[in-house]
């Protein structure tokens, strides 16, 4: 029945209890995104979280176009161009005119140099907020966070 537990105790997707565990995963989404923003803000050699993810996108992805990421990102194309010029006006993207091709992105040496410095900064941060944490909960971490982002939209 809807609004009571499953029959292993755990709450079910339409009991008050999953709303609140869904409005607390988000809080504590908003914490760490707050706390990544303030890191990167700190220093000049650290990106922004979305900087950093679409650096980091066409790093792995050498040729994809601003219309690719839209539809990966599910995001509205015009978005996506305003992140990239600015990217490009820091040279750390360039357009490159591929033959029958709209101009496929790829990554300059900067933009690799601020990817290492910007993955460095992040990462510390995160080390240090999971100092003294067990490994197999780092794990579990990782393992919950992958499923999450593995979810279809």
């Amino acid at each position: 029945m809807d609004g009571e537990p499953a029959g292993d105790g755990r709450a079910t997707s339409e009991s008050p209890d999953h709303g609140d565990a869904i409005r607390a995963v988000l809080s504590e989404l908003a914490v760490v995104n707050r706390r990544a923003a303030v890191r990167a803000r700190g220093g000049d050699a650290t990106l922004t979280l979305v900087d950093h993810s679409l650096v980091d996108l066409v790093t792995k992805h050498p040729g994809v176009t601003a219309a690719d990421i839209a539809r990966h990102l599910h995001l509205d194309r015009s978005t996506i161009s305003r992140q990239l010029g600015g990217l490009r006006s820091r040279g750390l993207v360039e357009a490159v005119h591929e033959r029958g091709r709209a101009q496929g992105l790829h990554v300059t040496d900067a933009g690799r140099r601020a990817l290492r410095s910007s993955r460095s900064a992040h990462e510390a941060g995160l080390r240090e907020r999971l100092a003294g944490w067990p490994t197999d909960d780092i794990e579990l971490l990782a393992t919950l966070l992958a499923r999450l982002n593995s979810a279809s939209l």
